[in-house]
């Protein structure tokens, strides 16, 4: 208002934002419903909407239905914005961001518990629910994007309502319950009981000791020694320049040759015996295994070490039957 009061200066400043406004084609322009500018019926609403402003950080309470003016959608024009639930006394719950371009039906937001929080500078426009309902009915242009519009706003509608469901279900998740102190104590006396009784069932049947863990047995502050692992003791033949090692093991050597020569002889008189007794009618005795037999040097399954070793055996039989004669 100006100084004597009239209201000159107001009315000039809202004559100059809705003729922007209709240059713009806004707000209906800033949907994603493709409103063609110079459309009839988007000028008669850009006649009507408001324009309102958030700075960041600040809130906004959407206006119930039953606001004077009536129920009102609420267009985003630029910025960007929180939607998050209006807990009273607690920290909010975001439900979600919303941009330019989005549209809030306001009753529905107030009947959810929802409120805006600006996260940048905002522009937006609010546009009464009975204005669009009457240029509808009224201007026949409306009809190029009022399918478009109806079914964008059913489907805001429908995310809105499930995204604040399940914000207002975190909410009562960690919402402290009534009853919450006595459960908790509760908790408490039931778990000093279970330990006083397990403790007394200790004392007793006390636990065996060849049962108890060999960890449980050492002091707090000490810790288990490893086994020390016995090593399985090996005979070892002295080195060679040591006589006492050499005539040991020779005599070994000689008494396991003696032995293996009367386990041969004894197994060679058991099978005469058993040729002198076989009958013609027991199961013929099984056949020895069959040697390996050495290849000679001239096979071409020999190998070159091999083929070395029974020539150089050949060359010095030769030569020793040689030196003999």
């Amino acid at each position: 208002l100006d100084r004597g009061g009239g209201a000159g200066p107001l009315l000039s400043q809202v004559k100059e934002m809705r003729r922007k406004q209709v240059e713009r084609n806004l707000p209906m322009g800033a949907l994603p419903i493709f409103v063609e500018k110079g459309n009839l019926a988007s000028k008669a609403i850009s006649l009507q909407a408001d324009l309102c402003r958030l700075k960041a950080a600040s809130k906004m309470r959407p206006w119930p239905e039953d606001h004077p003016s009536g129920g009102h959608y609420w267009i985003m024009l630029s910025g960007r914005a929180e939607l998050e639930l209006d807990l009273k006394g607690r920290n909010p719950i975001q439900v979600m961001p919303i941009f330019a371009g989005y549209l809030l039906i306001e009753p529905l937001a107030s009947e959810l518990g929802l409120r805006v929080r600006a996260t940048t500078a905002i522009k937006a426009c609010r546009v009464r629910f009975f204005d669009l309902k009457t240029v509808v009915e009224k201007v026949r242009d409306a009809k190029d994007w009022l399918a478009r519009f109806e079914a964008f706003e059913a489907q805001t509608r429908d995310e809105l309502s499930k995204k604040a469901d399940a914000a207002w279900g975190v909410a009562e998740s960690i919402d402290e319950h009534v009853n919450d102190p006595e459960i908790h104590r509760w908790r408490e006396r039931k778990g000093l009981a279970v330990r006083r009784a397990h403790a007394k069932e200790l004392r007793r049947n006390p636990i065996p000791e060849h049962l108890l863990d060999p960890l449980v047995k050492i002091g707090p502050n000490e810790r288990p020694r490893p086994q020390e692992d016995v090593a399985p003791t090996i005979a070892c033949s002295a080195p060679p320049g040591k006589k006492g090692g050499s005539q040991h093991s020779s005599k070994e050597g000689s008494q396991r040759q003696h032995s293996q020569s009367n386990s041969n002889h004894t197994d060679n008189n058991n099978k005469s015996n058993n040729r002198s007794h076989h009958s013609p009618f027991d199961p013929a005795p099984p056949s020895p295994p069959k040697q390996q037999q050495l290849l000679p040097p001239s096979s071409p399954g020999a190998s070159p070490k091999m083929m070395m070793m029974m020539r150089s055996a050949l060359r010095n039989d030769h030569h020793h039957h040689h030196h003999h004669h």
